[in-house]
This record gives C-alpha cells, sequence and structure tokens, in this order.
C-alpha cells in the first residue's frame, strides 16, 4: 500500500500536554475537526512505530481501539507554540483520537467487562509481547458513557528481550490464562494469522520513512527496528506460538 494513500490529518492547533502519559502526548486539534493525542519527538521512533503497527493490528482483530492516524506538526505552528511545548517537534507524529467520556480504567470495571473480551485483550498482548498492562498501569481507559473499556498505548511492545513469567504473572487479565485451552488458544492463534496477512505489510509499508532516522537531519539513524516488529508478528504462524 503506498505511502501516499495514507490519509495525514494536519495539526492545526496544539492545546498543550495531556493530563496522563508517560511519553507526555499532547492534545491536538486536527485540520479535520477531532482532537488527537499526539506523540512525536518527544518520544523515540520505535515507539511511534510501536503504536503505528499495534493500532492496525489491534483495529482488524475487533479491540476497541480509538481511530487512529498519522498527523504532521508544521514549522509554522511549533514556531509560534510556547517553549516547553516545542519538544513534540515538527514532521510526522502517531495520533491517537481523543475518546470523549473516559476515565482511567479501575481494576474494579473488570466485571463490567466479558470474558471473551478481556481474553482478546490478555491474548493481543501476549502476541506483541506487550507486558505494559498491569494492574497498577492498564494502560485502557473506561468509557463511562457506554461502559466499555478502551485500549491505548502500545509504545511497548516488540521487546528485545521477552519474559513469558512476568507477563503471566502480572497482566491485569492473567486470570484468564489458566482456562485457555487448546481449542480456544488455536482459534485466537488462527485470528492473528489472518490479522498479520491481512494489515502487516500494510501497516509496516506505511510507516514513514522519517521515523527511520533520530534527527531531523536524517543522518543518525533511529531505534527503530522493523524486522523485528515483523519478526515478533509473524511468530503466530509457528506451531509453539503460545510456549513460554
Amino acid at each position: 500500500m503506498p505511502m501516499h494513500t495514507v490519509e495525514i490529518v494536519e495539526i492545526v492547533e496544539i492545546q498543550g500536554r495531556a493530563a496522563h502519559g508517560i511519553q507526555e502526548p499532547f492534545q491536538c486539534l486536527g485540520e479535520d475537526g477531532h482532537l488527537y493525542y499526539v506523540k512525536g519527538r518527544q518520544t523515540d521512533r520505535a515507539s511511534l512505530c510501536n503504536e503505528w503497527v499495534c493500532a492496525h493490528l489491534g483495529a482488524h482483530l475487533g479491540l476497541p481501539i480509538p481511530p487512529f492516524r498519522l498527523v504532521h506538526v508544521s514549522d509554522e505552528l511549533l514556531t509560534e507554540a510556547p517553549t516547553e511545548w516545542k519538544s513534540l517537534g515538527v514532521g510526522l507524529a502517531f495520533g491517537s483520537r481523543r475518546h470523549s467520556g473516559c476515565t482511567w480504567f479501575n481494576k474494579a470495571q473488570t466485571q463490567h467487562i466479558s470474558d471473551q473480551q478481556q481474553i482478546d485483550i490478555l491474548a493481543f498482548d501476549w502476541w506483541i509481547r506487550n507486558s505494559d498492562r498491569n494492574d497498577g498501569n492498564p494502560n485502557l481507559l473506561w468509557d463511562t458513557d457506554h461502559g466499555q473499556v478502551v485500549v491505548i498505548d502500545h509504545n511497548l511492545a516488540f521487546p528485545h528481550a521477552f519474559n513469558a513469567a512476568e507477563f503471566c504473572g502480572t497482566h491485569v487479565f492473567r486470570a484468564h490464562w489458566p482456562t485457555l485451552d487448546l481449542a480456544v488458544l488455536d482459534a485466537l492463534q488462527q485470528r492473528f494469522c489472518v490479522t498479520a496477512d491481512a494489515i502487516l505489510a500494510q501497516a509496516c509499508d506505511n510507516v514513514p520513512k522519517e521515523w527511520e532516522w533520530a534527527n531531523s537531519e536524517c543522518d543518525i539513524p533511529s531505534n527503530m527496528n522493523l524486522d523485528l516488529v515483523k519478526s515478533t508478528v509473524l511468530r503466530c504462524k509457528i506451531s509453539d506460538f503460545w510456549r513460554p
């Protein structure tokens, strides 16, 4: 899928830092009229790539991930921004549309999430090797208007090293892990394979070329590793995918 077919939303207003988020996303207004939480140069390039690819995979699986876009921050806009906001940087960034009516997820709300959706999120995180969804920091929102969970933040997916025991012992929905029989695991794995075949190439082919570089001069390679991303996703095709 060629890069020019991807919808890029121009940012027309930077409204400030989000109230929460370790990576300090900025709330910005896009030319399409939507508010986005934007991660740009205040984070690293691998994180942006991870967010972009995981959003594609999760959305294709039907997980409740907010609509996302590549967004562009112009030199002119950043020049007018306060000094403390300039870390956003110029160029292409990752934008996750603001989901109104949300609060931070509380584990007590688990009872309002179906077992199947909990299992889907747990298995998805196993697939992308995301250990960053635990009791203290679930990286989930709660849509109070509709009583639904919203899945966010996949910047720490695709690590070089993955501790399966730690994942199984700390994930916010870990209680389901012992209940997953072979039939359920096989069905989940097949869904992952279908998603990988359908969306992985599209997502990876449309990672902005500028994310390959750590600086605006494009002469220092970034920490983005698309080969690691692809190999991790394609693990769903191996027989011992669920083995620790």
